[in-house]
């Protein structure tokens, strides 16, 4: 996701300084212990430098993954085409299937154009990513994405579009090859879609590139992500412990119950899902993790990796430091949503939910489909131009080309744009 934002909540003036009682950041949330409470300081509200950077993920006290293989990791590589233009932009996500990635919905709403990642355990940043072997060879173009309809990308209003920050991005080829100049072979992992494995208690890890130490402040333009993967412990709390540190932000609240997996506290798993520790720590006061936006929390069942969810939100106090609990979105309870994404060609589903209508139903999609026919490195692997007498089409292999659910770019012949999208349609 793109670096650190904040949402405008209770302010007020003392002594020609503004204090923010509660700060939110685009990424996990943080909030004041209940031991103690902090004013969180800002300057100025939405402050920003004019290069336009924004500080960024990370994961606090993360330890390095070494030579453990998370075949599953994904990060996000901006297009240099994409008119987001951030200093610092750190996105992962996970690899659900040879060509689907689940990461969170603000990381494919935010930036137009997205390389995809996967086998490679080093973050090059996108100036680079055709200097680096593996990401010069092995890089996929992300063309396709589905994030729920309800989710309103708007920073100013944390709690609209963190109701439902999960979302489903397709790269144009398979992510199938060995390891060659990367770091593994990449490997699915699978979806936890059973609510045991997210209760109170379950011990999980969470994973991704971001700096370990403080939240960067507006204006920084130090480049703090670290190069290499790191992971962090963490241990899933009981939700209405979770909501007390949010009592001033009550349409928060339904959220949290309804989509939302907290965590607090360090958790009791090492990077192979080995128990660390035989008696849990008290979640106050311990030492606190974070992700990248996007990033998966993992957790194991019968002793194989399970995707439980996705980072989403958190907040920073005035000394600039993180504290839980900490929210991600949960596989469990979007499970709907993802399954008729990850299962739309499964001819097993009929008359399943993903059929009825979206009220019915309960939950909406916006698809939508990228071609990069007129970005600098050429169409994807699966399109071609089709001329017809008047116009020209682009029209993506395997997908239908008539009606509203087609797969069809139209220009005038007279004039090339050089963005391209299909409208959206919600299927």
């Amino acid at each position: 996701m793109n670096a650190d934002h904040w949402d405008k909540q209770k302010t007020r003036t003392k002594n020609g300084q503004t204090t923010i009682n509660f700060m939110f950041v685009v990424g996990i949330p943080c909030l004041p212990s209940a031991s103690r409470r902090l004013n969180w300081r800002l300057s100025s509200r939405y402050q920003r430098n004019a290069t336009g950077s924004w500080s960024l993920r990370k994961i606090r006290d993360g330890i390095p993954v070494d030579k453990e293989e998370k075949k599953y990791m994904v990060y996000f590589v901006k297009s240099d085409k994409s008119s987001v233009q951030y200093t610092d932009w750190v996105c992962a996500g996970a690899l659900v299937s040879k060509l689907y990635i689940i990461t969170a919905a603000a990381c494919l709403e935010d930036v137009q154009y997205l390389y995809a990642v996967a086998g490679y355990t080093v973050l090059v940043e996108y100036e680079n990513i055709d200097k680096d072997l593996c990401t010069k060879l092995y890089k996929r173009k992300v063309i396709y994405t589905c994030v729920p309809k309800a989710y309103e990308f708007d920073y100013a209003n944390v709690e609209k579009w963190s109701a439902i920050d999960i979302g489903v991005a397709k790269v144009d080829s398979e992510f199938d090859f060995d390891k060659g100049d990367c770091s593994f072979r990449p490997q699915p992992i699978d979806i936890n879609y059973d609510p045991k494995y997210q209760a109170a208690g379950v011990d999980a890890i969470v994973l991704g590139w971001g700096h370990k130490l403080i939240w960067k402040q507006p204006g920084d333009e130090t480049r703090m992500v670290q190069k290499n993967l790191d992971y962090a412990p963490v241990s899933i709390i009981n939700k209405n412990k979770c909501k007390d540190g949010y009592k001033e932000f009550p349409d928060l609240l339904a959220v949290i119950d309804k989509y939302m997996i907290c965590t607090h506290g360090k958790g009791n798993l090492d990077i192979g899902g080995n128990i660390i520790a035989t008696i849990k720590p008290d979640a106050e006061g311990c030492t606190n993790y974070e992700n990248d936006h996007g990033g998966p929390l993992v957790t194991w069942i019968g002793g194989k990796e399970y995707l439980i969810g996705v980072a989403s939100v958190f907040r920073v106090n005035n000394e600039s430091k993180c504290e839980g609990p900490y929210l991600f979105t949960s596989t469990q309870c979007n499970g709907a949503f993802l399954n008729c994404v990850l299962n739309a060609n499964d001819t097993r589903r009929a008359d399943s939910i993903c059929d009825l209508p979206a009220r019915k139903r309960g939950f909406d999609m916006i698809h939508r489909y990228m071609s990069w026919a007129y970005q600098p490195y050429g169409r994807d692997v699966n399109e071609k131009m089709v001329l017809f007498p008047s116009q020209s089409f682009l029209i993506r292999k395997g997908l239908e080309v008539d009606g509203a659910s087609a797969a069809i770019w139209q220009m005038s012949m007279d004039r090339m744009p050089s963005l391209l999208y299909r409208n959206q349609v919600a299927i």
